[in-house]
């Protein structure tokens, strides 16, 4: 039976499985959109279609690897923020491309141990993926109490993020970045989202070379590698990111022989005016 506890990366697994060589990153430009979507609206419909048909794979459990760096890359998000923007009653998230809600489990988990409180926005254009994350949502609520809030919105983040100008104290997008038909116009909307010093997370549990078999083996939904440092820090810069941390392994206390795991996470904060 499916865990609704956490999340897996089973599906991405299943597109790594065809055996093909790893090559350099491919750049996150829209020239890559272009490649098998004429439009932007295009592409949408094919993101809706693809993990329509698969979102129940993402409501199954994780593996150890992939919940520690999971946990990792939570928890580093909620203390960056609570240290850029200082300390509050509560603090406002945007999860995009939220999926069936990896993230929201892991996000309370580490705002209980660290006694704050969140309000969490998960949005993704997949009315499947929407329907799990609300379910997944639900049983959070019951089992954690009053304390927290989580929403969840059928959305195109980009367009959701242009309506909502300065709202967020920390935006995140895990597991989706390859998956925008324009990666610079998705950094632009989601650092205008932010208040100021506010943070902003990009970041992926199994990091890029993963990302980059998985679009490798279907190119026509994972349209972008994830960016190096240099090609981050060149695409925050418009919207007055200034970079925080770019981690791309990470410490596991059970790994054999000092082995490190790989994982993807950049944090930029919003400068003050």
């Amino acid at each position: 039976p499916c865990t609704r506890r956490t999340l897996s990366l089973l599906v991405m697994g299943l597109a790594a499985a065809g055996g093909f060589v790893l090559g350099p990153r491919r750049p996150p430009t829209r020239l890559a959109s272009l490649l098998y979507s004429s439009t932007e609206e295009e592409h949408l419909v094919r993101q809706v279609e693809a993990f329509d048909s698969m979102a129940v794979l993402f409501t199954l459990g994780l593996q150890p690897e992939t919940e520690h760096s999971v946990r990792h890359l939570s928890r580093q998000f909620l203390k960056q923020m609570a240290e850029k923007r200082g300390s509050q009653d509560g603090y406002k998230l945007l999860d995009v491309g939220c999926g069936a809600g990896l993230l929201f489990g892991f996000l309370l988990q580490a705002a209980q141990e660290l006694g704050w409180k969140l309000d969490i926005t998960g949005v993704d254009i997949s009315p499947a993926m929407v329907n799990f994350a609300k379910d997944y949502a639900g049983q959070l609520m019951e089992d954690m109490g009053e304390q927290h809030a989580i929403e969840v919105l059928e959305e195109d983040a980009v367009k959701y993020l242009r309506e909502n100008i300065g709202t967020y104290d920390g935006i995140i997008a895990n597991r989706c970045f390859g998956n925008f038909w324009d990666p610079q116009e998705a950094v632009d909307a989601m650092a205008g989202g932010l208040r100021e010093n506010g943070v902003l997370c990009i970041s992926h549990p199994a990091g890029a070379e993963f990302v980059e078999e998985v679009r490798r083996k279907s190119p026509e939904i994972t349209l972008n590698g994830m960016p190096t440092i240099e090609e981050l820090t060149s695409m925050i810069a418009p919207g007055k990111l200034q970079l925080l941390e770019f981690t791309e392994e990470v410490d596991w206390a059970d790994a054999e022989d000092g082995e490190r795991l790989p994982i993807y996470y950049a944090s930029a904060v919003k400068s003050a005016e």
